[in-house]
């Protein structure tokens, strides 16, 4: 399995957490019940493609509004997953999906910490 295709499994399990956590019995059932495009979000789920933030926040804003408890569930917890996952992730999977002026910043910051 390449780095890329464990991101994505990664993300639709963390994603499949919340919906259960939400009360959904099927991905079907949360797509159908949210007006998402159905493909869009088993492909989602799946891990058969990548989520961006912008999804992974309407997910969780949908979902916590479903009553979803039991984690901190956050857009960027689906994308990035726990702290110590973060940990093992490369700076492209930390980045991956942000915009230009974040990784920007990102790189500033790591630049400023190999001064020191």
């Amino acid at each position: 399995m390449t780095d890329d295709e464990k991101i994505r499994k990664g993300q639709g399990s963390r994603l499949r957490t919340v919906r259960m956590a939400a009360g959904y019995p099927s991905a079907r059932s949360a797509a159908l019940d949210a007006g998402w495009p159905e493909s869009t979000y088993r492909a989602h789920e799946g891990g058969t493609r990548t989520i961006d933030p912008r999804d992974a926040e309407r997910y969780i804003k949908h979902f916590l509004r479903q009553g979803a408890k039991g984690g901190n569930f956050t857009g960027r917890w689906i994308i990035y997953g726990d702290d110590d996952e973060l940990s093992e992730a490369s700076l492209d999977d930390l980045v991956r999906g942000e915009s230009p002026a974040f990784k920007k910043k990102a790189i500033d910051a790591i630049l400023a910490l190999k001064k020191r």
